[in-house]
C-alpha cells in the first residue's frame, strides 16, 4: 500500500491521505498472454477472444471490472496500447448473458511507448464515487467531482498526467458520457 498526497489511480491498493477509505484497482496487464495471472481480474474467454480478434496489434495495459450497463454482469474497462500508432485507447466491453453485447471506445490519446506499459483504470461503485467526492472536498491539492447519475459503476482513468476523467453509461444515448473527474 502507498500513502499519497494527491488523488491517484495506482495499480495497487491506495490509501488517500484523508484516511477516509481505501480503493482497490487491479494490476495492469502487460500482454494478452498474462491475462490469467493471479494479480489481475481474469477476463473471460469471450472477452480475450474479442481482444485478439478486434485488437490483435494491441497490448492490454490496464483494466478493471464492474457493471456499467447490465445489472449483475461482469463488464470490463480496458486500456489498450497500439504500438504501431503510439496510441492508448480505452474501451468498455458490455456483456449480456455471458456474451459480448457491445464494445464502446471511451477515449484515445497519444502515448510514448515507454510510458504506455501500464495505464491506470478504475471501476468505481456508486458508494466509492460518494467516498471519492468526500475525499476531494478535503484535499487542497485536488479539484474535481464525479456526478454519478445511476446505480451502475463508473469508469475513471487519466487523460493527461495530472487530469482524470470519469465515464458512466447513459442507456438513453447508448454510449458513455463524462460524469466528472479531477485535476491534481
Amino acid at each position: 500500500m502507498r500513502r499519497v498526497l494527491a488523488m491517484s489511480l495506482m495499480p495497487f491498493a491506495v490509501t488517500f491521505n484523508t484516511g477516509l477509505f481505501e480503493s482497490q484497482t487491479h494490476s495492469p496487464i502487460k500482454t494478452l498472454d498474462s491475462i490469467n495471472s493471479d494479480n489481475v481480474v481474469n477476463l473471460p474467454l469471450v472477452v480475450r477472444e474479442l481482444i485478439q480478434e478486434k485488437y490483435s496489434k494491441c497490448k492490454v495495459v490496464g483494466q478493471c471490472a464492474g457493471s456499467f450497463a447490465n445489472e449483475g454482469e461482469s463488464e470490463y474497462a480496458i486500456a489498450l496500447f497500439d504500438a504501431t500508432d503510439n496510441v492508448v485507447f480505452y474501451i468498455a466491453v458490455l456483456r449480456q448473458d455471458d456474451s459480448v453485447e457491445s464494445t464502446l471506445e471511451l477515449f484515445r490519446k497519444n502515448s510514448n511507448p515507454r510510458t504506455a506499459l501500464t495505464e491506470e483504470v478504475q471501476c468505481l461503485s456508486a458508494m466509492e464515487v460518494r467516498r471519492r467526492n468526500r475525499a476531494f472536498s478535503k484535499m487542497e491539492a485536488v479539484e474535481g467531482s464525479i456526478t454519478s447519475t445511476t446505480a451502475f459503476d463508473t469508469i475513471c482513468f487519466f487523460t493527461e498526467p495530472t487530469q482524470a476523467a470519469c465515464y458512466e453509461y447513459d442507456p438513453t444515448k447508448k454510449q458513455f458520457v463524462v460524469v466528472g473527474g479531477w485535476i491534481h
